[in-house]
């Protein structure tokens, strides 16, 4: 509303256009909010009942790489990622919101002519996907309160909702894996760990 009121009170072109830039930008924020809450409100509501299927783990982030690319291009960023097949057994929907949150953050928070590298390994039973950045990363004594809805560490200049990180972890849960955050020396280390289809974790 603040928005709009300033866009009618523009007395020139050039402050109309900052008045509509300033506008655009709120109504991204607040839709992409609504949505994280929306898709949260349902993965809360699915425990045990989400839909599985054998899906591809690295077909899934080399998509989401894809969409994001763009955003780290234009940051001059560096953004690899892993290589070889990687079987799954999952909800195909819940898991690109999952990678999309995780690294849009990357993306965001990491500066320009940073270096973003995810990769993806076995470790037993499950699959180890891990993105590393060099941006600001999370304090070891914020790094538990990041899971709460709606916390964002101070100091933060991207602007954000706080919701992002609590999703990827419910994402991560509803699949019988977790996501766990360290120190990257510098910058963060995001590791989430999903179990892997049956028949290839028993093969291995």
């Amino acid at each position: 509303r603040l928005q709009v009121e300033a866009l009618n009170r523009a007395a020139t072109a050039a402050e109309r256009e900052e008045a509509k830039t300033r506008l655009l930008r709120g109504v991204d924020r607040l839709s992409r909010t609504v949505t994280q809450m929306l898709q949260l409100a349902r993965l809360e509501q699915a425990p045990g009942t989400l839909p599985l299927s054998t899906l591809d783990l690295k077909a899934a982030v080399v998509a989401q790489i894809a969409e994001l690319a763009p955003i780290a291009l234009g940051k001059n960023q560096e953004l690899d990622g892993p290589d070889g097949p990687c079987p799954l057994q999952g909800q195909a929907e819940a898991l690109a919101v999952m990678l999309r949150n995780l690294l849009d953050n990357a993306i965001r928070y990491t500066p320009q002519s940073g270096r973003i590298d995810v990769s993806i390994q076995a470790d037993g039973p499950y699959w180890l996907l891990v993105i590393e950045d060099n941006g600001p990363g999370i304090p070891e004594g914020l790094r538990q309160r990041v899971w709460e809805r709606f916390f964002r560490p101070p100091g933060l200049d991207e602007p954000g909702s706080g919701l992002g990180l609590s999703l990827a972890s419910a994402v991560a849960r509803l699949h019988g894996g977790e996501l766990k955050l360290e120190d990257n020396h510098p910058g963060l280390k995001t590791v989430i760990s999903l179990p892997r289809a049956a028949s290839v974790a028993a093969v291995s």
